[in-house]
């Protein structure tokens, strides 16, 4: 199991991804019902993720000790470091602010406060979708290209 949450995870991701732009689609159209829908399938899937990578961090640490996969095998060494700053660094501290702005904006469109609803919605959906895309590329660095352990 621990070998295949990785997997899970990038897939959960992408398909947040295609949710989070199903919606932005809608939107666009003003098209608010199918919105709606998409964006709370995303928060689901997005939910589902978080609940499988905990779970794949808490067995990580039962086998290893650690929470973190390693990255010692990243060859040439500044490959590592633009994994770590430049893609792994943002990836978590906006994901730490994602999930705040994601549920004041769902709490405004649960109020129809469509005002504020817009204000937090704009920068948590540019956010969210970097965050989806950035943790299927973060997958397929360690489990694929650099081929971590």
């Amino acid at each position: 199991m621990l070998q295949t949450l990785p997997a899970i995870n990038a897939a959960l991701n992408a398909a947040a991804t295609i949710a989070l732009i199903t919606g932005f689609i809608a939107v666009r159209r003003r098209n608010y019902r199918r919105h709606a829908i998409s964006m709370i399938v995303a928060f689901a899937i997005s939910i589902l993720f978080l609940v499988f990578y905990l779970w794949h961090k808490i067995l990580l640490h039962q086998a290893t000790g650690s929470y973190n996969v390693s990255t010692t095998g990243f060859q040439p060494a500044w490959l590592r470091l633009i994994y770590l700053f430049v893609l792994l660094l943002p990836h978590l501290l906006l994901a730490m602010i994602m999930l705040p702005l994601i549920l004041a904006t769902f709490y405004f469109a649960a109020r129809r406060n469509w005002v504020w609803h817009k204000r937090f919605s704009r920068p948590a959906f540019w956010i969210w979708l970097y965050v989806s895309i950035s943790g299927v590329l973060i997958y397929f660095m360690l489990y694929h290209i650099m081929r971590v352990a």
